[in-house]
């Protein structure tokens, strides 16, 4: 016998978990403008200032959350199974 709301919040999860994923390693890829700066700093041999830079931050962080979503879902989905009571094998007023 499983506990269908165990189960439930553990799909809820790995469902959030996808869509954070994708989002964070959208925000990983370079974009136009930072492969131009990263082809200008190759050419002149100088760092670009930060203001041009793009903060990786908030991608690291999605992917994160996503990992983090997509591991507590599926711990849910597997101990759905251990926390089952069957009523006939409670020892609680057998004597």
């Amino acid at each position: 016998m499983y506990r269908a709301e165990r189960i439930l919040v553990g799909c809820i999860l790995v469902t959030v978990a996808i869509p954070l994923s994708v989002v964070g390693y959208n925000k990983l890829q370079p974009t136009s403008i930072g492969k131009a700066v990263g082809l200008l700093e190759q050419l002149s041999g100088e760092q670009a200032p930060e203001e041009l830079r793009s903060s990786k931050t908030a991608g690291y962080a999605f992917l994160f959350g996503g990992a983090v979503a997509f591991l507590g879902g599926l711990g849910f989905i597997l101990s759905s199974r251990r926390l089952t009571s069957n009523p006939g094998t409670s020892k609680i007023g057998k004597e």
